[in-house]
């Protein structure tokens, strides 16, 4: 289920690596990446990534997301799901 290590700074080493220039799919759920990392993204593979999963990634913000698909107009961005909200148990009135 994702790798909490892999951060931003794992994503500048892979996009600074030769050949992912046209790297068109991205897997990024449930890691550790923020927003900085969702930029470095955007910055290098603006014009081939066609699909971003960022699911569970708790520190990309409605900013990250703006931004990249500002950027990367060919991509589908699968957004973080939202917690899981319980209601509040009702109390019982006899």
């Amino acid at each position: 289920m994702g790798c909490r290590d892999l951060t931003d700074r794992g994503v500048a080493a892979l996009l600074r690596s030769g050949g992912c220039g046209r790297l068109r799919g991205l897997h990024l759920g449930w890691c550790g990446v923020s927003n900085r990392g969702v930029a470095m993204v955007a910055a290098r593979l603006h014009g081939s990534l066609t699909a971003l999963d960022i699911s569970g990634c708790a520190r990309v913000t409605d900013a990250g997301v703006t931004h990249l698909v500002s950027r990367c107009r060919l991509l589908k961005v699968r957004l973080p799901t939202p917690a899981l909200v319980r209601a509040p148990a009702r109390s019982r009135t006899d």
